[in-house]
Parts: structure tokens; C-alpha cells; sequence
């Protein structure tokens, strides 16, 4: 693959509906471990970044990935677009690979079928999410980080900010 494609595992431990719930135990090991199991059978952990923000809540979390030996960024915590950019300048890519960090069964046969579109001439996102082609729990999307820097800050919802594509589905 002559392009560069990034998993960015967005992850947070500041849950409003379960705080917490990235380093919660869920069979036996750190819900946010079973993710990245499932992205390193698909890329290499070198292309592996877990995004969360800068604020304080997330400490336990970066202290746990970098215990394991996995990179991370820091930025907003409430614009996680801002955060898929500052990500993207961080740990340069030509895609970013998009994993929600509380998806801990995720397949990985879902994320191989949705990194050959980067040779084939495909549109700025692929997702399985718009319109849902899998269950939930097996979102992923794929954008091509060109378009992502494209997007002027101005022109997005808070709902575009919180939730990184809904701005390429309109």
C-alpha cells in the first residue's frame, strides 16, 4: 500500500452515561484493550493511535496505553474534530482509520474490508456507519485527511465538532 493509513481509536474516560468505561474490565482486560486487539490484526501498532483529549480525567487513560506500549494523542475534549486534525498533523497519514474506543467487539474482518478503499480511487469517507451496512458496535469510517484539513471550523455544527463525519454526510 503506497498511501499511509492511520487507525485514530477515539477514546474518553469522561462518559457521561458510564465514566470510566474505556479502562472498565470486560473479560478479564481493559474494554479499550479488546479494541486494540482487534485494530492490530489489521494494521501495524506503529498505525495505531488512541485520540482522547488534554483534560485531566483522561490521565488514567494514557497512562494505561502508554503502559502497553501504544501511542497517543491529546486534544479537545468536546471538539474531537479538532482533535482527528491535531491528531492527523501529529502522526502524519494519508487516512485516518476511525474506531470508537468502546466498541469491544469489533471485528477485524470489518476494518480489512474498509481499508482497501484507499487504492481504489474512493470518495474522502467510507463508512459502514451512513447508512449502517453492520451492526452497531462495528462502526468504522474512513477518512481521507486532505478533505479533514479542508473543513474551515466556521462551517461546522457541534454536532459536526463531537461526532468528527456527520459534516461529509451532509
Amino acid at each position: 500500500m503506497n498511501t499511509r493509513v492511520r487507525a485514530f481509536v477515539q477514546a474518553r474516560m469522561s462518559s457521561q452515561r458510564y465514566p470510566g468505561k474505556m479502562l472498565a474490565p470486560f473479560r478479564g482486560e481493559a474494554l479499550i484493550r479488546h479494541v486494540l486487539r482487534a485494530v492490530e490484526q489489521t494494521l501495524s501498532s506503529e498505525d495505531i493511535v488512541v485520540v482522547t483529549s488534554a483534560e485531566a480525567s483522561d490521565d488514567p487513560l494514557v497512562r494505561y496505553i502508554e503502559s502497553i506500549g501504544r501511542q497517543v494523542h491529546r486534544g479537545s475534549l468536546d471538539n474531537v474534530l479538532a482533535r482527528f486534525i491535531s491528531g492527523s498533523r501529529e502522526y502524519p497519514c494519508d487516512w485516518i482509520l476511525r474506531v470508537n474506543g468502546d466498541s469491544p467487539l469489533l471485528l477485524p474482518e470489518v476494518l480489512r474490508l474498509v481499508i482497501p478503499y484507499v487504492e481504489s480511487g474512493a470518495p474522502d469517507l467510507v463508512s459502514t456507519v451512513f447508512p449502517r451496512s453492520f451492526p452497531k458496535g462495528q462502526n468504522v469510517e474512513l477518512i481521507r485527511v486532505s478533505a479533514l484539513h479542508g473543513i474551515r471550523m466556521e462551517e461546522t455544527t457541534l454536532n459536526d465538532q463531537e461526532h468528527v463525519t456527520p459534516f461529509f454526510y451532509r
